[in-house]
């Protein structure tokens, strides 16, 4: 900004100082403006990293069949934040086949135990 001012203005502004000064003025305001649009960049990061205390509650679909009272582990798929996750699952009740939508009620070994809906 600064060498750009200072050329466009070189034949309207005779005196050379007030033209220098311009010219630094116009250079600062274009740092400034660069670091305001910097910062609202950084202000539009996003957080995607995956906290698997967010499956609380939610409902998931059974992918592989749980086994019945907690004797082997299947999986479910879901959706956090938009991206589907497909995690181990486990029930206290009776097995849940492929494709039965579950909730899940607690996390245990990071292993979500679940429930038919």
């Amino acid at each position: 900004g600064f060498s750009w001012t200072g050329i466009s203005f070189y034949e309207l502004i005779s005196n050379k100082i007030i033209l220098t000064v311009f010219a630094f003025v116009i250079g600062c305001l274009f740092v400034y403006i660069f670091f305001l649009t910097i910062k609202a960049l950084l202000k539009l990061a996003e957080d995607n990293s995956f906290k698997i205390i967010e499956t609380l509650e939610k409902v998931a679909q059974v992918y592989i069949p749980i086994p019945e009272h907690k004797s082997g582990i299947g999986k479910v798929t879901l959706s956090i934040r938009g991206t589907f996750r497909e995690l181990d699952a486990m029930t206290e009740g009776e097995k849940i086949s492929s494709n039965t939508p579950v909730k899940v009620i607690k996390i245990e070994n990071n292993i979500l135990l679940v429930e038919k809906i």
